[in-house]
């Protein structure tokens, strides 16, 4: 439905601002939502090479790697979006890097 017709106006969207970052995230986060986690992938890293602090790109590319099986990766992406979004916080990121030491790789 609706995710699959803003495809191609993300895409339209990256071609006249290739650099404003959401418009990467969004096209993104909707191919993974498809499925299109090998078409997602490097355009979330386009996102998050845009803009680093961006908690949601960085969720969103280690959600798409996961689903790629590519977990190793997938892990560092999604301890960098909870470190944007604790802060930094010391305590925080110890209990979520907890939470990932039993997952295989």
């Amino acid at each position: 439905g609706k995710v699959q017709e803003s495809i191609p106006h993300y895409q339209k969207g990256i071609q006249l601002s290739p650099k404003v970052y959401h418009i990467f995230r969004n096209l993104g986060k909707n191919l993974h939502e498809l499925g299109r986690n090998a078409e997602a992938i490097p355009v979330l890293q386009k996102a998050v090479e845009l803009n680093p602090q961006c908690d949601v790109s960085w969720y969103n590319l280690g959600s798409a790697l996961g689903a790629e099986k590519r977990v190793a990766e997938g892990k560092v992406a999604l301890l960098n979006s909870v470190r944007i979004r604790v802060k930094g916080d010391p305590v925080k990121m110890a209990e979520f890097e907890a939470m990932f030491d039993g997952v295989k790789e």
